[in-house]
């Protein structure tokens, strides 16, 4: 992966590019034996269809420093988080921003 961008509530969030097509995308992983909740996004994810979810792209598992990660691929959004936004924009946001 490239680089981290931040920590989620229970996972590191990293950018990565594809060799294959160049397409950007973010990768939420951590520890496996603590992935627990990590590995239900996929079902939930792979069965949404809206603009206004992230999409799916996949998991995988790796070795990393001799420790076995749980990796969720998803789409990046390059604005950040709603939840920086909202913090930005002191608390509240308008609804046209976040549609």
């Amino acid at each position: 992966m490239d680089w981290t961008r931040g920590h989620g509530s229970s996972a590191a969030v990293s950018v990565a590019k594809s060799r294959l097509s160049g397409e950007v995308f973010a990768v939420k992983s951590m520890e496996l034996s603590k992935s627990q909740l990590l590995q239900k996004e996929p079902k939930i994810l792979s069965k949404l269809s809206s603009p206004y979810i992230i999409s799916y792209n996949g998991y995988d598992v790796t070795k990393e420093d001799d420790r076995l990660m749980f990796n969720l691929m998803i789409e990046y959004m390059s604005y950040g988080t709603l939840t920086y936004e909202i913090r930005k924009q002191g608390g509240r946001i308008n609804e046209p921003l976040i549609g």
